[in-house]
């Protein structure tokens, strides 16, 4: 699975997160936008900042687990 997502630094002001969310859910909604990126293949799923938060983090989880069980490492 592929994803895009647009994340902010450590310590971005919540206020400041929410902004940009509300602003790239109401682009998301263009039709312009949409349509562009629907042919591209791309399926639009505007939501809180959290839910890419915890896609992101079991990502990270998953791929650790399978780095470590493989023993994989970087030389």
């Amino acid at each position: 699975m592929n994803y895009w997502g647009i994340v902010a630094p450590a310590g971005t002001s919540r206020e400041v997160v929410l902004r940009l969310n509300t602003e790239v859910a109401r682009a998301l909604t263009q039709p312009d936008v949409k349509e562009r990126l629907e042919r591209e293949g791309a399926e639009l799923i505007a939501g809180p900042p959290e839910r890419l938060g915890r896609l992101i983090e079991a990502d990270l989880a998953r791929w650790k687990k399978l780095i470590t069980d493989a023993r994989l490492h970087l030389d």
